[in-house]
């Protein structure tokens, strides 16, 4: 069973996770500099909060950003862009919040970094059954310099992270509900935290692609906790009986994932000044705006298939 005290198990994650909130804001506007990629990202953000697509940007853009030189940060439309819009579109969130600052560009990955230490905690939580173990991994994660330094530089990996976890959380808590129905005899009912959780795996491939990876990973997680609550609740087949449930899987670790990718493009689609929209700037040879986003998605693979190209931050 759960531990008992709902309002302790809510009370000390916050509290850690307020903890977390403390490491990650205080100073966010600090180093006053454009640090590692933001110089990709920042203006890519805030393109796409002034024209809803990626336009190129000045060669020289770090000192137009840190100056706040809007007029002169993007100088044409059209950019090629290695990695789906949806992180820059959280970005843009906190630019239009509070401006093209340090601060304002890092402020959504720095609440997604504090969110990350409280689901962890909850996460734990359920998984272990005691609010002190949740609580702990809640403490390493708030206090883990590689997560604290993610969580404050506007980058992609840590929103990535964020909706991974999101999507194992929801599928926790089904996995236990699950169990429940079982064991008191009931219908599974229709998995809805299931269908959450694949909107999240599309949400972080949508961010990054390698997100797809725990696509298939997750999918085989969740077959095998079925089986199991299968033979935990006495059925003579368990493994039928989990295979026989499992018919959702494609929908939600395949269709709702493919749908939320494309729906983050929205701003491609809606606008005509995104690269490639009209099919000619990869050959030509597209036939429709769908075919063009196609080509522009098996281009982005190719180019990170084969980039070789040796990075000093390599470490």
């Amino acid at each position: 069973p759960m531990p008992d005290g709902r309002l302790r198990g809510w009370a000390w994650p916050l509290l850690v996770a307020a903890l977390g909130g403390v490491l990650r804001f205080w100073r966010l506007g600090l180093p006053h500099a454009v640090v590692f990629d933001e110089t990709y990202y920042v203006p890519d953000s805030f393109s796409i909060l002034h024209h809803g697509v990626e336009w190129n940007h000045a060669k020289k853009v770090n000192p137009l950003l840190l100056h706040g030189d809007a007029s002169k940060i993007l100088v044409s439309p059209a950019e090629y862009v290695a990695h789906p819009p949806l992180g820059k579109v959280v970005m843009a969130g906190g630019q239009w919040l509070f401006g093209l600052t340090p601060f304002g560009w890092r402020f959504s990955v720095a609440v997604a970094g504090t969110l990350a230490v409280l689901m962890t905690a909850r996460i734990a939580r359920r998984m272990t059954r005691s609010t002190l173990l949740g609580c702990t991994a809640g403490l390493l994660l708030a206090l883990d310099g590689l997560a604290i330094v993610m969580s404050r530089t506007a980058i992609l990996d840590i929103l990535v992270m964020f909706w991974v976890l999101a999507a194992f959380g929801l599928l926790v808590i089904d996995r236990d509900r699950y169990r429940i129905r079982l064991g008191d005899g009931g219908k599974p009912g229709f998995r809805w935290l299931r269908i959450a959780a694949g909107l999240c795996l599309g949400c972080a491939c949508a961010t990054k692609w390698n997100g797809v990876w725990y696509l298939p990973a997750f999918a085989g997680l969740t077959l095998a906790w079925d089986i199991s609550a299968w033979r935990a609740s006495g059925h003579p087949r368990p493994g039928a009986a989990g295979l026989r449930t499992g018919w959702l899987i494609p929908l939600w670790a395949i269709v709702l994932p493919a749908a939320a990718y494309v729906a983050s493009w929205t701003g491609w689609f809606a606008t005509s000044t995104g690269y490639n929209r009209n099919g000619a700037a990869l050959g030509g040879h597209a036939t429709s705006t769908l075919s063009a986003w196609l080509a522009y998605n098996k281009s982005i693979l190719g180019f990170g298939l084969g980039l070789r190209v040796h990075q000093t931050y390599q470490s």
